[in-house]
């Protein structure tokens, strides 16, 4: 369905009504399919500004973009952190850490879910 308005100026937003044919549609794809489809909304989301770093992990790990997703989740655990979201802190690094963070990806989400458990 045509959302009656869209977060993105100028764009049209279309959402699923039901989980239900949300699911049919998805069984109609190929994993290719929704591998692309699913980075290339990354991208489409990223450019126009999306402000849920969850939501650009989610496309980008379901899209195969590895690469970003231990970014994005961290950077959504401390836009938890900011929020006081203190459960979301702990499970947004935990999954950071779990999408093959290396380096600083590590250290940065372990801090954060340190300074959530010091609260």
């Amino acid at each position: 369905m045509k959302r009656p308005q869209s977060r993105f100026p100028g764009e049209e937003e279309y959402a699923f009504r039901q989980a239900l044919r949300r699911s049919m549609v998805y069984a109609t794809l190929t994993s290719n399919d929704l591998r692309l489809g699913h980075a290339l909304a990354g991208r489409w989301l990223e450019r126009q500004g999306e402000r849920d770093p969850a939501v650009l992990a989610e496309h980008f790990a379901r899209g195969g973009e590895a690469r970003l997703v231990a970014s994005f989740y961290r950077n959504a655990a401390a836009q938890a952190l900011e929020g006081n979201d203190l459960v979301g802190v702990v499970v947004q690094a935990e999954r950071s850490l779990q999408s093959g963070a290396q380096g600083t990806l590590v250290g940065e989400p372990r801090l954060l879910q340190a300074e959530t458990l010091h609260w």
